[in-house]
């Protein structure tokens, strides 16, 4: 019997489709940041929308980075007002970094005593997400959680906690993975024709998606993945249920690296459907990105009821 019979050749692929979504090709990592960056200017534009309503006030600006990491999504936002002159805010600005692994947060520190310039203060914060963040309530201004819920147990926990650290009026800018989203629904409905939908889309199960850990008072404490993929109806839901009011939605297409599956016609596919997507109404986009981005606002106390009424008459 012949070799070739006896190892038979590995199935054909395609080049081109390899190229196009190898995870470690330079056209993948272009497509990827280019990614990255479209949602760092929808995460700018959330918030500088949320920054006029207090910028022509005295006192400082409380931000807090919830899951901070180490601030990357902060950094471009200070670049970003710092490339447009807008010094007198940011010298009002105070940032706040909540962030449990303690390697990101003294890279974080690291990296931020140089990119603050002492133009303002920041501070790393040890903070456990599961747990009450360690903010007074109703001190913060702003808040972004960006790419953290949908690696919780309990999401919605979090929300809660984080309405609860901002003030009367303070706003939340939330971005997470959306899934399903409306076209990924369509494209199941075969399946669930087929009565094998459960098999192929079967519940995450946290066992199996646990990406690292660090040590915390002698207990291991597991960072998981994607382990809360909820549709944009759910997120919105969840925000509205904490207490929020939606003052603005926004969506990106994420670009998965080798996502693909080799095959050219399927990626391309992917990415018209993310540029189509942005060229829709925000207000139905929402439901057709696989990426959600949230503009929450906290409603208002009675007393800054009255001091916006007053200011409009």
């Amino acid at each position: 019997m012949s070799e070739s019979n006896e190892n038979p050749a590995a199935p054909w692929v395609d080049p081109v489709g390899l190229f196009l979504s190898d995870p470690e090709s330079h056209l993948s990592d272009i497509l990827y940041i280019y990614f990255r960056h479209y949602k760092k200017r929808l995460v700018f534009d959330l918030l500088r929308e949320a920054l006029r309503a207090v910028e022509n006030r005295p006192d400082p600006i409380v931000v807090a980075d919830v899951g901070a990491s180490m601030g990357f999504d902060l950094l471009y936002v200070t670049r970003r007002l710092r490339m447009a002159g807008n010094s007198i805010l940011l010298s009002r600005l105070h940032l706040l970094f909540l962030e449990g692994d303690p390697r990101l947060r003294a890279e974080g520190e690291t990296m931020w005593a140089s990119a603050a310039k002492k133009e303002f203060p920041f501070e790393f914060r040890e903070a456990f997400l599961t747990e009450p963040l360690p903010v007074k309530h109703g001190s913060v201004d702003f808040a972004i959680c960006s790419e953290v819920v949908e690696h919780m147990e309990q999401p919605a926990e979090l929300l809660n906690s984080i309405f609860a650290i901002l003030k009367p009026g303070g706003c939340l800018v939330l971005t997470t993975d959306n899934s399903p989203s409306l076209p990924q629904l369509i494209r199941r409905i075969p399946r669930w024709l087929a009565g094998s939908y459960s098999r192929h889309y079967a519940p995450v199960v946290k066992e199996t998606e646990i990406e690292g850990s660090f040590e915390r008072k002698g207990k291991t404490t597991f960072i998981y993945g994607h382990i809360s993929l909820k549709s944009t109806w759910e997120w919105e839901k969840i925000a509205r249920q904490a207490g929020f009011d939606i003052a603005r939605y926004g969506t990106y297409q994420s670009i998965r690296r080798g996502g693909a599956g080799c095959r050219p016609g399927v990626l391309a596919a992917y990415f018209l459907a993310g540029f189509l997507n942005s060229c829709l109404p925000r207000s139905l986009g929402r439901y057709c990105g696989d990426t959600t981005a949230l503009l929450l606002k906290k409603p208002a106390g009675p007393s800054e009821t009255t001091t916006q009424s007053m200011g409009g008459s």
